[in-house]
């Protein structure tokens, strides 16, 4: 074989080797029959979605593939070894650090770690649910629940309550749930897939319309990140008094050296103004609660 395989494809091939209960060697013909070498350009072809799992499954199941001579007595694979092999092969759902372990994993945590979501249990799939959860995951809980809501967090996070959560996920697969529900002898909201509770965004301090992204303002060009809230607090002040201008970058950039600088809080003008917003409970509130959701009620955010 040559030797300009990247490591991770060839890794793959022994773990799938291994899934398939032939050796190593015999699937090297395998994939030899399809046309697939232990190459780069082998691993882009066998990546392609032009090599699907029913031409494999002629050669490596049924033999019908023309084989290299210096394998003789290629073993020939059981189907549903087959079907778990060729996912491996195709890179599909396993978990790299599985694959990084080396012939000492066992069968058993291979095939749970290329299992299909569809295949996941109720609480298997919301212990994955997460702000950041991957699509199919997403996609099969709305399949399950009928996009019916049926998700509880802990408090205001968003972390999820699982045993609470597939209690009404049994019942979202059979009629409607109701928007609330009591856990602990409190009211909690039950939420769709793709809704979060109580998610907050940051405004810039100069453009009200414009919301940070970890502090990175567009129209600023710049980041707050790291000033002190009160020293934003002072730029929004200043801003509305017309102490400072924000109307181009140059006005923009000077304001915001001057709110870094602690220049901003000590205006005599922009101090007392921040001291009596500050008694009266009107200082300008920098964060607000997000909906996407499109509704009115602003407890919900939808990813």
């Amino acid at each position: 074989m040559a030797d300009t395989v990247s490591t991770p494809f060839q890794t793959r091939v022994e773990q799938a080797a291994k899934v398939m209960g032939i050796d190593v060697d015999s699937l090297w013909a395998h994939l030899f029959a399809l046309g697939i070498e232990n190459t780069a350009d082998g691993e882009s072809l066998l990546a392609a979605d032009t090599t699907t799992e029913s031409d494999a499954r002629a050669i490596m199941v049924d033999g019908k593939g023309a084989y290299p001579a210096h394998v003789p007595n290629t073993e020939m694979v059981k189907i549903a070894r087959f079907k778990a092999g060729w996912a491996v092969l195709k890179g599909r759902g396993q978990k790299p650090e599985a694959l990084a372990e080396g012939d000492g994993i066992a069968l058993k945590e291979l095939v749970e770690a290329i299992k299909p979501v569809t295949q996941f249990k109720d609480k298997e799939l919301l212990a994955r649910y997460n702000l950041d959860a991957p699509s199919d995951v997403m996609e099969e809980l709305k399949r399950r629940s009928h996009d019916r809501p049926f998700i509880v967090f802990s408090g205001e996070t968003t972390s999820v309550m699982v045993e609470v959560s597939a209690e009404l996920l049994s019942l979202a697969r059979r009629h409607e749930v109701p928007s609330t529900y009591m856990v602990d002898n409190k009211l909690v909201r039950t939420h769709r897939v793709g809704e979060f509770p109580m998610l907050f965004v940051e405004e810039c301090p100069l453009h009200s319309d414009h919301i940070l992204a970890d502090g990175f303002c567009e129209k600023c060009q710049d980041t707050w990140k790291g000033v002190e809230d009160i020293k934003r607090v002072a730029a929004r002040v200043a801003l509305n008094l017309g102490a400072v201008h924000a109307d181009d970058l140059a006005e923009i950039q000077s304001t915001m050296q001057l709110a870094k600088n602690d220049r901003l809080i000590n205006i005599p003008r922009v101090a007392l103004e921040l001291n009596e917003l500050a008694a009266d409970k009107k200082l300008p509130v920098l964060r607000r609660r997000m909906s996407r959701t499109g509704s009115s009620d602003p407890f919900y955010v939808k990813k």
